[in-house]
C-alpha cells in the first residue's frame, strides 16, 4: 500500500542541511535556497467536460483491461488536435495497466529497470505530451557539455532556435523509491537546472534571469515531484515544487486519480511550452536588432542592451 507519507514527503520535510553536508557537490549546492510552494491541484482551459468522458468510458469498473484499453483509443478520432496528446495518454496508461499489471502491485517486490520503466510508462508520455510541440526532448543519460558526467538526466528538453537546441528544462526518471535514491536525484536535477540557467544567460546575456523559470520533474518510479528553479538575484538560486505531487494511477478503474494525473501533466507541458517560447522570442528579437540597418537600432543602442553575466558570476 502506497501512503501519502513516503520518502518523497520526508525529504521535503527534512532540511536540506543534512543531505548538503553529506554530497561531494557542497560548494555548488550552497548557494541554492531551496522552499517549498504550497500544494494546489491545477485545472487547466482543457479540462473539459469531453476529457472527463473520456476517462470515465476507460476507468468504466466492470469490463476487461482490454476492452478498456481499446475504449481509450477511440476518442484519439474525435478530439482536437491540440487536445490529441491527453487522448494518446490515456490508451498509454490503460495498456500498462493491462500488458505490466504487477507494476502497479506495490505488495510484491518490484525486479524491473529502470529503463524498463521509462520504455512502458514515462518515455510515451512524454513523447505524446510534447509531440508536434516546440519543446523537443533527448533522451537516454543525456549531459550538458559543460555538466559534470557524473550528473547526466535521462530526458533534457529544449528548444531549437537558429539551429541550435537550447536547454530549458530536465527530467530525472529513478526506479527506487528510497531515501537515498530520492536524495540524489533531486540534487542532481537542481544542480543540472542551475546549469541550464547559467548557460543560458552565458549564451544570451541580454535575458533577463528573472523572466523565466527552469521547470524540472523529478520521477520515482510511478510517481514524482514537479519543481521550477529561478535566479531571482545574482548567484541566488530559487528552487520550489509547483504543484501537487504526480502520481500514476495505480488502479486502472480510479477515474478521479486518472484526472489528477493528466491535470498536472498538462500543468507541465504549459509551464515548459511558456518558457521555450519567452526565451525563443528573447533570442530571435536580438537576432532582428543584429540585422536591422535602422539608424536607431546602431552601435551605440545595443551597448546599451541589458547585460546580466554578473549574475552567474561564483
Amino acid at each position: 500500500m502506497l501512503l501519502e507519507s513516503t520518502y518523497l514527503d520526508i525529504y521535503w520535510t527534512d532540511t536540506n542541511s543534512e543531505v548538503i553536508s553529506r554530497n561531494i557537490q557542497k560548494r555548488k549546492l550552497d548557494h541554492l535556497l531551496v522552499h517549498q510552494s504550497a500544494i494546489t491541484l491545477h485545472s487547466t482551459s482543457k479540462s473539459s467536460s469531453k476529457t472527463k468522458e473520456a476517462i470515465k468510458a476507460a476507468t468504466v469498473k466492470k469490463i476487461s483491461s482490454h476492452k478498456r484499453y481499446t475504449k481509450s483509443l477511440s476518442y484519439q478520432q474525435q478530439c482536437p488536435e491540440d487536445t490529441l496528446y491527453i487522448y494518446k495518454i490515456i490508451p498509454i496508461v490503460m495498456n500498462a495497466h493491462y500488458t505490466h499489471t504487477s507494476l502497479f502491485d506495490l505488495s510484491v517486490p518490484q525486479d524491473i529497470s529502470e529503463q524498463d520503466i521509462n520504455n512502458i510508462i514515462w518515455a510515451p508520455i512524454f513523447d505524446a505530451l510534447f509531440c508536434n510541440s516546440i519543446v523537443k526532448i533527448k533522451c537516454g543519460d543525456t549531459v550538458l557539455k559543460d555538466a559534470n558526467k557524473k550528473f547526466k538526466i535521462d530526458f533534457r528538453l529544449g528548444v531549437v532556435v537558429n539551429g541550435r537546441f537550447v536547454d530549458i528544462s530536465n527530467i530525472e526518471v529513478g526506479k527506487k523509491v528510497d531515501s537515498t535514491k530520492v536524495k540524489d536525484d533531486h540534487q542532481k536535477i537542481i544542480l543540472e537546472a542551475s546549469t541550464i540557467i547559467r548557460r543560458i544567460i552565458a549564451s544570451y546575456r541580454f535575458i533577463d534571469p528573472t523572466s523565466f523559470n527552469v521547470f524540472s520533474f523529478q520521477v520515482c518510479q510511478l510517481k514524482g515531484d514537479l519543481l521550477h528553479t529561478q535566479l531571482t538575484q545574482p548567484s541566488k538560486y530559487i528552487i520550489k515544487r509547483s504543484c501537487t505531487r504526480i502520481r500514476v494511477p495505480l488502479k486502472p478503474t480510479d477515474a478521479d486519480a486518472m484526472e489528477l494525473f493528466l491535470q498536472t501533466l498538462m500543468l507541465f507541458k504549459e509551464q515548459v511550452e511558456e518558457t521555450a517560447a519567452s526565451i525563443k522570442d528573447d533570442i530571435i528579437k536580438a537576432i532582428d536588432r543584429r540585422g536591422s540597418f535602422d539608424p536607431v537600432l546602431n552601435c551605440a543602442f545595443k551597448k546599451n542592451l541589458p547585460q546580466f553575466t554578473s549574475w552567474i558570476q561564483e
